[in-house]
Protein backbone atom coordinates (compact mmCIF):
# COMPACT_ATOMS: atom_id res chain seq x y z
CA UNK A 1 0.00 0.00 0.00
CA UNK A 2 1.06 3.78 -1.19
CA UNK A 3 -0.50 6.35 0.63
CA UNK A 4 1.66 9.58 -0.83
CA UNK A 5 -0.33 10.50 -4.00
CA UNK A 6 3.19 11.40 -5.76
CA UNK A 7 4.06 7.87 -4.89
CA UNK A 8 0.98 6.78 -5.96
CA UNK A 9 1.40 8.92 -9.46
CA UNK A 10 4.44 7.29 -10.02
CA UNK A 11 3.84 3.66 -9.51
CA UNK A 12 0.28 3.98 -11.88
CA UNK A 13 2.14 2.63 -14.81
CA UNK A 14 4.36 0.34 -13.04
CA UNK A 15 2.46 -2.62 -14.08
CA UNK A 16 2.67 -1.85 -17.53
CA UNK A 17 6.48 -1.23 -17.43
CA UNK A 18 7.51 -4.18 -15.63
CA UNK A 19 5.23 -6.57 -17.67
CA UNK A 20 7.78 -4.50 -20.71
CA UNK A 21 10.78 -6.15 -19.23
CA UNK A 22 9.17 -9.13 -20.12
CA UNK A 23 10.39 -10.30 -23.41
CA UNK A 24 13.81 -8.58 -22.86
CA UNK A 25 14.15 -10.80 -20.01
CA UNK A 26 12.99 -14.20 -21.37
CA UNK A 27 15.69 -13.53 -24.46
CA UNK A 28 18.22 -12.67 -22.06
CA UNK A 29 17.48 -16.44 -19.93
CA UNK A 30 16.88 -18.54 -23.31
CA UNK A 31 20.51 -17.29 -24.24
CA UNK A 32 21.95 -17.71 -20.56
CA UNK A 33 20.86 -21.34 -20.33
CA UNK A 34 21.38 -22.40 -24.31
CA UNK A 35 21.92 -26.02 -24.71
CA UNK A 36 25.53 -26.11 -25.90
CA UNK A 37 26.56 -29.72 -27.28
CA UNK A 38 30.23 -29.09 -25.53
CA UNK A 39 28.95 -28.44 -21.97
CA UNK A 40 27.28 -32.01 -20.79
CA UNK A 41 27.61 -31.58 -17.16
CA UNK A 42 23.69 -31.11 -16.15
CA UNK A 43 20.93 -33.22 -18.23
CA UNK A 44 18.71 -30.02 -17.46
CA UNK A 45 19.64 -26.61 -16.43
CA UNK A 46 17.51 -25.20 -13.26
CA UNK A 47 16.63 -21.95 -12.77
CA UNK A 48 15.80 -20.93 -9.36
CA UNK A 49 14.70 -17.58 -9.76
CA UNK A 50 15.06 -14.30 -11.09
CA UNK A 51 15.55 -11.07 -8.14
CA UNK A 52 15.02 -7.62 -9.32
CA UNK A 53 16.87 -5.28 -7.31
CA UNK A 54 18.32 -2.15 -7.67
CA UNK A 55 21.80 -1.24 -7.78
CA UNK A 56 21.95 2.57 -7.75
CA UNK A 57 18.78 4.47 -6.70
CA UNK A 58 18.11 7.86 -7.81
CA UNK A 59 15.70 10.08 -8.74
CA UNK A 60 15.61 9.88 -11.86
CA UNK A 61 13.12 7.06 -13.70
CA UNK A 62 14.49 4.40 -15.74
CA UNK A 63 11.70 3.25 -18.03
CA UNK A 64 11.56 -0.10 -19.72
CA UNK A 65 9.20 1.00 -22.82
CA UNK A 66 10.29 4.58 -23.90
CA UNK A 67 7.45 4.14 -26.51
CA UNK A 68 4.16 4.01 -24.30
CA UNK A 69 1.69 6.03 -25.09
CA UNK A 70 2.35 7.61 -21.25
CA UNK A 71 6.24 7.83 -22.09
CA UNK A 72 5.96 9.88 -25.11
CA UNK A 73 2.73 12.14 -23.49
CA UNK A 74 5.71 13.06 -20.18
CA UNK A 75 8.33 13.89 -23.35
CA UNK A 76 6.00 16.09 -25.13
CA UNK A 77 5.24 17.95 -21.99
CA UNK A 78 8.87 18.47 -20.50
CA UNK A 79 9.94 19.41 -23.97
CA UNK A 80 6.97 21.92 -24.58
CA UNK A 81 8.26 23.43 -21.05
CA UNK A 82 12.00 23.65 -22.12
CA UNK A 83 13.52 21.19 -19.68
CA UNK A 84 17.07 19.76 -20.58
CA UNK A 85 17.51 16.68 -21.18
CA UNK A 86 19.28 16.31 -18.10
CA UNK A 87 16.40 15.96 -16.73
CA UNK A 88 15.11 13.43 -19.33
CA UNK A 89 14.79 9.89 -17.65
CA UNK A 90 17.97 8.45 -18.18
CA UNK A 91 20.20 11.36 -16.26
CA UNK A 92 22.25 9.67 -13.69
CA UNK A 93 22.59 9.60 -10.18
CA UNK A 94 24.91 12.35 -8.74
CA UNK A 95 27.31 11.94 -5.64
CA UNK A 96 28.83 8.89 -4.28
CA UNK A 97 25.78 7.07 -3.26
CA UNK A 98 25.52 3.33 -3.64
CA UNK A 99 23.18 0.76 -2.90
CA UNK A 100 24.57 -2.31 -3.22
CA UNK A 101 22.72 -5.58 -3.73
CA UNK A 102 23.38 -6.43 -0.07
CA UNK A 103 20.22 -7.87 0.73
CA UNK A 104 19.96 -10.14 -2.42
CA UNK A 105 23.39 -11.05 -2.06
CA UNK A 106 22.98 -12.22 2.28
CA UNK A 107 19.52 -13.16 2.31
CA UNK A 108 19.34 -15.29 -0.57
CA UNK A 109 22.77 -16.14 -2.85
CA UNK A 110 25.46 -17.00 0.41
CA UNK A 111 22.45 -18.76 2.15
CA UNK A 112 22.01 -20.82 -0.90
CA UNK A 113 25.30 -21.03 -1.79
CA UNK A 114 25.29 -25.12 -1.24
CA UNK A 115 22.76 -24.89 -4.01
CA UNK A 116 25.18 -24.72 -6.70
CA UNK A 117 27.72 -26.72 -5.52
CA UNK A 118 28.85 -29.43 -8.05
CA UNK A 119 26.51 -33.18 -7.12
CA UNK A 120 29.47 -35.22 -6.64
CA UNK A 121 27.57 -38.33 -6.63
CA UNK A 122 26.72 -37.47 -9.98
CA UNK A 123 29.81 -36.03 -11.27
CA UNK A 124 31.12 -39.65 -9.96
CA UNK A 125 28.28 -41.43 -12.19
CA UNK A 126 29.01 -39.20 -15.45
CA UNK A 127 33.11 -40.22 -14.82
CA UNK A 128 32.04 -43.84 -14.55
CA UNK A 129 29.88 -43.76 -17.25
CA UNK A 130 32.56 -42.58 -19.15
CA UNK A 131 35.07 -44.73 -18.40
CA UNK A 132 32.39 -47.84 -18.53
CA UNK A 133 31.96 -46.35 -22.40
CA UNK A 134 35.93 -45.90 -23.56
CA UNK A 135 36.25 -49.75 -21.53
CA UNK A 136 33.64 -50.96 -24.07
CA UNK A 137 34.98 -49.44 -27.02
CA UNK A 138 38.23 -50.85 -26.73
CA UNK A 139 36.82 -54.41 -25.78
CA UNK A 140 35.09 -53.96 -29.12
CA UNK A 141 37.86 -53.23 -30.70
CA UNK A 142 39.56 -55.63 -29.15
CA UNK A 143 37.51 -58.24 -30.14
CA UNK A 144 37.35 -56.80 -33.56
CA UNK A 145 40.69 -56.85 -34.22
CA UNK A 146 41.05 -60.66 -32.65
CA UNK A 147 38.35 -61.71 -35.17
CA UNK A 148 40.01 -60.30 -38.40
CA UNK A 149 43.33 -62.31 -37.15
CA UNK A 150 41.49 -65.59 -36.82
CA UNK A 151 39.45 -65.15 -40.15
CA UNK A 152 43.18 -64.49 -41.79
CA UNK A 153 44.54 -67.40 -40.10
CA UNK A 154 41.36 -69.43 -41.02
CA UNK A 155 41.28 -68.34 -44.65
CA UNK A 156 45.16 -69.04 -45.23
CA UNK A 157 44.42 -72.40 -43.65
CA UNK A 158 41.41 -72.95 -45.84
CA UNK A 159 43.71 -71.67 -48.99
CA UNK A 160 46.56 -74.21 -47.96
CA UNK A 161 44.46 -77.06 -48.04
CA UNK A 162 42.66 -76.17 -51.34
CA UNK A 163 46.26 -75.67 -52.39
CA UNK A 164 47.23 -79.11 -51.47
CA UNK A 165 44.17 -80.96 -52.59
CA UNK A 166 44.16 -79.11 -56.03
CA UNK A 167 47.95 -80.74 -56.33
CA UNK A 168 46.84 -84.04 -55.11
CA UNK A 169 43.97 -84.02 -57.84
CA UNK A 170 46.47 -82.99 -60.70
CA UNK A 171 48.67 -85.87 -59.95
CA UNK A 172 45.19 -88.25 -59.50
CA UNK A 173 44.29 -86.81 -63.19
CA UNK A 174 47.59 -86.96 -64.83
CA UNK A 175 48.33 -91.03 -63.39
CA UNK A 176 44.45 -91.49 -64.75
CA UNK A 177 44.88 -89.89 -68.40
CA UNK A 178 47.87 -91.85 -68.55
CA UNK A 179 45.69 -95.20 -68.47
CA UNK A 180 42.11 -94.13 -69.25
CA UNK A 181 39.31 -96.94 -67.07
CA UNK A 182 35.87 -96.51 -65.74
CA UNK A 183 36.58 -97.86 -62.16
CA UNK A 184 38.90 -94.43 -60.69
CA UNK A 185 36.48 -92.12 -62.27
CA UNK A 186 34.17 -92.22 -59.08
CA UNK A 187 37.14 -91.91 -57.01
CA UNK A 188 39.02 -89.22 -58.92
CA UNK A 189 35.18 -86.63 -59.18
CA UNK A 190 34.93 -87.67 -54.98
CA UNK A 191 38.50 -86.07 -54.27
CA UNK A 192 37.74 -83.03 -56.91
Amino acid sequence: EEYDLKSRQRLYTFPREFAALGEPLLEAIEQIFLDSKFDATQLNNTLRGVFFTSAAQAQADAVADQLSIWQRFVRAIKTARGESSASLPHALPDGNRSYFLHDLLTQFIFREAHLVEPNLQWAWRYRLLRLGGHLLVLVLAFLLWQGMQTSQQTNGDYLNEISARATRLDGDVKAYTGKPAMAPVPALLDSA
